[in-house]
């Protein structure tokens, strides 16, 4: 028998290497191809959670704002008609404070 050379099986088919290795990687394409779809649809998702979050707080934040300004209303028509402007500010302060305290203190 005699030693064939290295190169022997990719000369198989009279194609340089260069050309056989092209050749073989053009199923790769479909991968990769999906390997990128793969990682847009990743990229993608985080988007659209990020976009779904900042939507949902900016309708929260609109509604507690309503919600403010309604209790304000509310409030202001039950408060005395002399009231002293420090004494509206001093509740605004108290239920602002309130607010901000941590649940169940």
């Amino acid at each position: 028998m005699t030693a064939r050379p290295a190169t022997a099986g990719l000369l198989r088919d009279g194609r340089p290497p260069l050309l056989r290795l092209l050749a073989l990687a053009r199923p790769l394409r479909g991968r990769l191809l999906l390997a990128v779809a793969a990682g847009a649809a990743a990229t993608g998702c985080g988007v659209s959670r990020y976009l779904e979050r900042l939507a949902s707080h900016d309708v929260a934040f609109r509604v507690l704002a309503q919600v403010r300004v309604t209790i304000w209303r509310r409030l202001e028509a039950l408060a005395p008609a002399g009231a002293v402007p420090g004494v509206a500010a001093a509740f605004e302060y108290d239920i602002e404070a309130a607010l901000d305290e941590p649940d169940g203190h």
